[in-house]
């Protein structure tokens, strides 16, 4: 993500859709999860961090639209970030 992007999202919502948004222009430029946040920050207790939000009941197979292709966040973990779980 570009340092010119913000991300709109409800915090309180573990399966909530945001918006990341370009700051100079206000485009839209995809949409995201708690679950793909966490993946995109790749800290060192990213499992951890992800278990916690699946017993808060996120969904990692919630489709949404990033960055114009329709994926979800157990896709995603699959193609980038094989070393993380989903159940």
């Amino acid at each position: 993500m570009k340092k010119n992007n913000t991300i709109i999202i409800d915090s309180q919502n573990p399966n909530a859709i945001g918006k990341v948004v370009d700051k100079d222009t206000n485009e839209e430029l995809s949409e995201i999860t708690p679950l793909i946040m966490i993946l995109n920050a790749s800290s060192k207790n990213v499992q951890q961090e992800i278990d916690d939000l699946l017993r808060d009941g996120a969904d990692p197979d919630l489709e949404i639209t990033y960055y114009n292709e329709k994926t979800t966040a157990r896709k995603l973990a699959l193609l980038y970030r094989k070393h993380i779980r989903f159940p």
